[in-house]
């Protein structure tokens, strides 16, 4: 959901089907993620639509116990992203502006039993940027996850 004027509004969704997998051998961790995500479903037939957004993302890391606990870890992580995104066309005129981009990304998990809060940055490796669009900058993402 995205934000308007006067704050938060319906102007943006977003549908994200995708693939995940884990495997975990001991403390050690990985992760692969592919998604696709159409955005502006519900956009009106007047509104600029965002147009799609695929991503592959790779991911690995470490667990280390803490303090004896049995359900608390952290575990520094380390990604691979992968971030394709098309907006959709707009006139007659066939304009390439598809934007790749990857990313490495550094981080670090705290685990607390069925909780995860982790915090990564990710940093722009490779570009291919049209020209009408604006590069990447490094940027810093947080996340919480509840596990059931």
């Amino acid at each position: 959901m995205g934000t308007g004027e006067k704050g938060l509004s319906d102007d943006y969704w977003s549908f994200t089907p995708g693939l995940y997998v884990s495997l975990r051998r001991g403390t050690l961790a990985l992760d692969a993620r592919k998604t696709f995500r159409i955005q502006d479903v519900f956009s009106q037939q007047d509104a600029i639509s965002r147009g799609w957004e695929y991503s592959l993302d790779g991911a690995m890391a470490r667990q280390l116990p803490l303090l004896g606990f049995n359900n608390m870890a952290l575990a520094p992580v380390l990604e691979l992203n992968l971030l394709v995104d098309q907006a959709d066309q707009f006139s007659s005129v066939e304009v390439n502006d598809t934007e790749s981009v990857v990313f490495i990304s550094p981080g670090l998990k705290y685990t607390y039993g069925s909780m995860i809060l982790e915090s990564i940055v990710q940093v722009p490796i490779w570009e291919n940027i049209p020209v009408t669009s604006l590069e990447r900058d490094t940027r810093w993402r947080i996340g919480l996850r509840l596990m059931y």
